[in-house]
């Protein structure tokens, strides 16, 4: 139910995610001044979800509703996750004054990277797609100034130029076009906004890393490939042991298929007039294994050897994650990096 005290922000920060027009309260709803869609709320989380939802976006709030404890366990037990986030992508964001400003975070999930950000902010959003998601984080967060939203980041509920600064923590990669959140991204921004994200790269093996490094002969290569291929199909089972909050969990979609190189991103983001900057953060050099092992002192040595890797080699375009940054571009000119 929406108590009154909680309706006049409310009304502020949301509109319909269809229209983009204001909302009206009534009783316990909110309710579109355009097209009389209603929405609700319930223990401080407001369901925004305009329309249908694809049957691709129905999988992914159904996995990530199902999993949602299982995958924060398996993010605070593999050291990768936490070195990536405080060591790297933290440190890169907190370059802007997070102080006083509105934030969204879109796909925000169990709150993984707002947990760190949330008393800094005036206001903070929380947007996914996931209501146990949101539920889950909003008992860990536990903060005055965080608003919990169920939306479609294609879609979302608030109005044009409303935020200082947006955030996705590896989000975009789940959506099956990514270009249109890019798209809500650039609307729901303000001026002088900046948008940081972390998002996984195209994969590149350790064995097309080390096939390029030695500069192997291409029949060999080709008979290394093959045989890295076969060995998949071992891989995959022990990466499905390691990864226990995915046991019985079976999606008929593909639930990373907006994945996509540097190269895309640059280009997208100077199609919506921003400019890029960006960060390339590891390499998979040895079998993913070893660098999903809970060993943090060898994870911590593998990222920083992959770092020499990355300057030595030139292999930023391959690094396992990309950090970034965009702001609008006022002069015509993107930059890279």
């Amino acid at each position: 139910m929406i108590s009154n005290s909680e309706y006049r922000p409310i009304l502020d920060l949301l509109v319909c995610p269809e229209c983009k027009v204001g909302l009206r309260a009534q009783e316990d709803k909110l309710i579109c001044s355009n097209c009389n869609s209603e929405f609700t709320g319930s223990n401080g989380i407001y369901n925004m979800i305009g329309g249908q939802l694809s049957r691709h976006d129905l999988e992914q709030q159904r996995v990530a509703d199902e999993t949602c404890a299982g995958y924060h366990k398996f993010l605070i037990t593999r050291p990768l996750y936490g070195l990536i986030r405080d060591k790297y992508v933290l440190p890169y964001w907190l370059k802007d004054n997070f102080d006083g400003k509105s934030i969204l975070d879109i796909g925000s999930g169990t709150g993984w990277s707002t947990c760190v950000i949330a008393a800094r902010a005036s206001m903070l959003v929380n947007l996914d797609i996931s209501l146990e998601r949101l539920r889950f984080a909003k008992a860990r967060l536990e903060a005055q100034n965080v608003i919990y939203v169920q939306g479609d980041m294609k879609k979302t509920p608030f109005p044009d130029k409303k935020f200082d600064i947006i955030l996705s923590y590896g989000s975009l990669h789940h959506l099956d076009n990514p270009e249109t959140a890019i798209a809500e991204i650039g609307r729901v921004m303000n001026k002088n906004g900046v948008f940081l994200a972390i998002e996984p790269n195209i994969k590149f093996t350790w064995v097309e890393f080390w096939n390029e490094i030695l500069h192997l002969p291409k029949p060999l290569e080709k008979r290394i490939t093959n045989l890295y291929k076969v060995a998949q199909k071992y891989t995959k089972k022990q990466l499905e042991k390691e990864q226990p909050y995915l046991k019985n969990i079976k999606s008929k979609e593909e639930l990373h298929e907006g994945t996509r190189d540097i190269d895309w991103y640059k280009n997208m983001f100077a199609k919506f007039s921003f400019k890029l900057e960006y960060q390339p953060v590891g390499l998979e050099m040895v079998p993913p294994r070893l660098l999903m092992s809970k060993n943090r002192i060898l994870v911590e040595s593998l990222l920083k050897c992959s770092e020499w890797c990355i300057n030595r080699f030139k292999k930023e375009k391959n690094a396992y994650f990309n950090i970034m940054r965009a702001t609008r571009d006022t002069d015509g000119a993107t930059t890279a990096k």
